[in-house]
């Protein structure tokens, strides 16, 4: 039976708000596999013990209750495996900008590729967003394809945006507009003649 908390991709994947009491278990997955989540993922470092993660997941759940963000825990059967959700959500102009992480044994498995468009809806179909941006590393390819995939237009590269240790790396930025999306799911569910 559904629950009201969830966000249900399909019965064994569902999305839920993040919150401290998921701190335990997501500082657990994020330690486990720091190694591969600090190549794409700025803040990992920051995040070395359980405190800091506690406090994180408490900040999220404030900031996403002020509609500032809107931050998910993403669910594969009853485990916690990543998050997905808006880090930034701008009211004034109806925009948000997204992000998501996937633990590294989740991967290719598809799980990203349902998530992915059932937060776009959300975004656009809850939140009232306009627009919706992404910036994904430049060498992360197989983030890079996601939004393409999802009829996200490639806007840009931003040089040398984010810094990672000593090196500077370069951010590709996608973004959708709401009609560009319900006109990308208009022609998906268009009848064939």
């Amino acid at each position: 039976m559904p629950k009201k908390d969830r966000l249900y991709i399909k019965d064994d994947l569902y999305l839920k708000i993040s919150h401290p009491v998921q701190a335990e278990e997501i500082f657990g997955l994020i330690d486990r596999h720091r190694l591969d989540l600090e190549r794409w993922l700025v803040w990992v470092h920051k995040i070395d013990e359980l405190s800091k993660c506690r406090r994180m997941l408490s900040d999220a759940a404030k900031m996403t209750q002020g509609g500032q963000i809107f931050n998910t825990t993403i669910y594969y059967q009853e485990k916690i495996i990543g998050q997905i959700g808006f880090v930034r959500i701008d009211k004034s102009n109806d925009s948000g900008e997204m992000g998501y992480w996937l633990a590294p044994p989740f991967r290719g498995k598809g799980i990203m590729k349902k998530v992915f468009p059932r937060i776009v809806d959300f975004g656009i179909d809850r939140l009232g967003l306009n627009r919706i941006e992404l910036k994904i590393a430049a060498a992360n390819k197989a983030s890079l394809s996601l939004p393409e995939k999802n009829g996200f237009v490639l806007e840009g590269k931003l040089q040398e945006a984010i810094r990672w240790g000593e090196t500077y790396q370069d951010m590709m930025v996608y973004g959708v507009t709401k009609k560009q999306w319900k006109k990308r799911l208009s022609q998906f569910f268009r009848p064939s003649t």
